[in-house]
């Protein structure tokens, strides 16, 4: 059962000397195989990082999202956070934002003993990645000088600046194995210092 009258406390085990995790639910096979390798370079090395990826459009229910938590804390009792990862699509990132929160808050208010928080990627996960040029060029086989194009943070289509800039140096961009490859190679500092939500992702992280 799902809403209000299905709030229970969820069990902890003991953690001394118990590795946390945090879940990271998300939407498609890219961000699930990609968030958790950006979520692992800003996490000390006794969290451990799962991603789950859920229907499309089941992020902005409270009551699917609470299903989806309670499954996955029944296989995992040491899930301690459960980080709502969104990308904007397009939709301004204050309005995306809101929405999530809400129903981070509402998730929340249904099942204690977990801390849920939300975040919102900006546009997508290639936005993301571009904002580290060295790693895109050295992906690349190129230079950083040779990389023009301007802040992702400011274009709602990075994944279409991303095939493109593929395209450009006689590469196909495939989306489910060059994302994960490239998550690999690059500096989360250098990601956050051009991209806001970046930082707000390591702060609900951490």
């Amino acid at each position: 059962a799902s809403g209000a009258g299905a709030r229970r406390n969820v069990p902890r085990r003991a953690l001394r000397g118990y590795s946390l995790t945090v879940l990271l639910l998300v939407e498609g096979k890219s961000d699930r195989d990609t968030l958790p390798i950006l979520a692992r370079k800003l996490l000390t090395t006794n969290v451990s990082v799962r991603a789950l990826s859920v229907g499309q459009g089941d992020l902005l229910s409270a009551d699917k999202i609470t299903v989806h938590i309670r499954f996955a804390v029944a296989r995992r009792r040491d899930i301690e956070t459960v980080l709502l990862c969104i990308d904007s699509e397009c939709t301004e990132i204050l309005k995306t934002r809101r929405r999530i929160e809400a129903v981070a808050q509402a998730v929340s208010n249904q099942i204690t003993g977990l801390t849920v928080r939300a975040s919102v990627v900006d546009h997508s996960l290639e936005g993301w990645l571009l904002n580290d040029r060295r790693a895109v060029a050295q992906f690349l086989g190129t230079s950083p000088g040779a990389l023009r194009y301007s802040n992702p943070e400011n274009t709602s289509r990075p994944a279409v600046a991303m095939r493109r800039l593929f395209s450009k140096h006689g590469r196909d961009f495939v989306k489910t194995g060059d994302l994960p490859r490239l998550a690999g190679t690059v500096d989360p500092a250098r990601i956050e210092a051009g991209s806001p939500t970046f930082k707000e992702f390591r702060l609900a992280l951490e």
